[in-house]
């Protein structure tokens, strides 16, 4: 009786566990001309957006890991560039409040679950183009970022999902 007691505590925490993987999807793909292409540059997303970027001490990790993943994926980092890769990280906010005769949540403590908390969302977007600019490939990842401790850790994360689904380079 206690196994089973103990098996169905261990179910019912399990399936109230949070998962922190990014959810990723590619908005399109044009495997067959993107393939033949190996070099690529990075375009910092400042010059392109109207808006100030969100997370801006985020974006030098982005352009690291983007630019590792994708040499692990047989592209090269070099100059005349046969691909643009576009990137920016979008931020929405959620204001989270809890009442003081509830119990904290988890990771939050007792303290901070008497305040009123900031949930934040990010949305990664990769857009590879040619020199004409027409889309090759596009792609987002969304993750939470909260709590703002893991956040680097959490783009990381949704950079890595991005980037695995990109077609690797066929060109010799």
């Amino acid at each position: 009786m206690r196994l089973l007691l103990i098996i169905l505590t261990c179910a019912a925490l399990a399936s109230c566990a949070t998962s922190t993987a990014p959810q990723t999807e590619v908005t399109h793909a044009n495997p067959q001309a993107l393939t033949p292409l190996k070099r690529f540059k990075l375009i910092a997303p400042e010059p392109v957006l109207s808006n100030p970027t969100a997370f801006p001490t985020s974006y030098p990790q982005l352009a690291s890991i983007l630019s590792e993943q994708l040499q692990q994926r047989g592209y090269q980092q070099a100059e005349p560039a046969q691909i643009n890769v576009y990137y920016w990280l979008a931020v929405q906010g959620q204001a989270l409040e809890f009442k003081v005769d509830q119990a904290p949540p988890s990771q939050l403590g007792a303290y901070q679950a008497i305040h009123r908390l900031q949930d934040e969302t990010g949305t990664l977007r990769v857009r590879l183009t040619d020199q004409a600019g027409d889309v090759l490939w596009q792609g987002t990842s969304k993750t939470g970022l909260s709590p703002a401790n893991y956040s680097a850790e959490l783009i990381k994360q949704a950079t890595l999902a991005l980037t695995a689904q990109i077609p690797a380079s066929a060109a010799p």
